[in-house]
């Protein structure tokens, strides 16, 4: 069978080819956190605010209470007063302190809600760190995007924590978001 394509000068719902005869496209994409949200009700946003951290603190703390999805890591957004050098860990054991952070589902209208124990907003401890994942340091008064490209993928009963390792005593923040996928 042949299959021939023409020219639809690209308007429509028609193709367009170049005179190499090649079809002409265009696309915009966006990221899987966009198209879990939008179509899974399963991205979510954390925030956390530290009106004290202090240098070694754990200030932010997630675990994958979910028995059968990984929830994958989009984005993590963290600032402070001061100048600090931040830490993601692997984490193991049960945490304790801070104050329970309700993950809020990005998908204004869902009902969806996530499973996971996420601490925050002051000094965490009662588990061990069991690798580092990534560090990045920000200037004081400023804040530091890292986008792992959903390679931070935290498993059932897996857990992360942030650690504002070095800096002097000040305001920090945090904003972590992902989505629920597959195990």
């Amino acid at each position: 069978m042949l299959f021939q394509l023409f020219d639809g000068k690209g308007r429509g719902n028609s193709a367009g080819v170049n005179k190499e005869f090649r079809v002409e496209t265009s696309s915009s994409a966006n990221s899987r956190f966009y198209y879990r949200s939008r179509d899974n009700d399963d991205g979510y946003m954390m925030n956390s605010h530290d009106a004290d951290a202090e240098a070694g603190d754990y200030i932010f703390y997630f675990k994958n209470d979910n028995a059968t999805q990984n929830f994958v890591v989009d984005r993590i957004v963290v600032g402070a007063v001061q100048s600090v050098l931040w830490k993601v860990w692997r984490a193991t054991g049960t945490a304790t302190g801070g104050t329970a952070i309700i993950p809020v589902n990005t998908k204004v209208g869902s009902g969806a809600t996530a499973s996971a124990t996420v601490l925050g907003v002051s000094a965490i401890s009662g588990f061990s760190t069991d690798g580092q994942l990534a560090s990045m340091r920000t200037s004081a008064a400023n804040h530091g995007v890292f986008i792992p490209n959903d390679s931070i993928i935290i498993p059932p009963g897996g857990a992360i924590a942030i650690e504002y390792d070095t800096g002097t005593t000040g305001i920090a923040e945090i904003m972590v978001n992902g989505f629920y996928d597959a195990a």
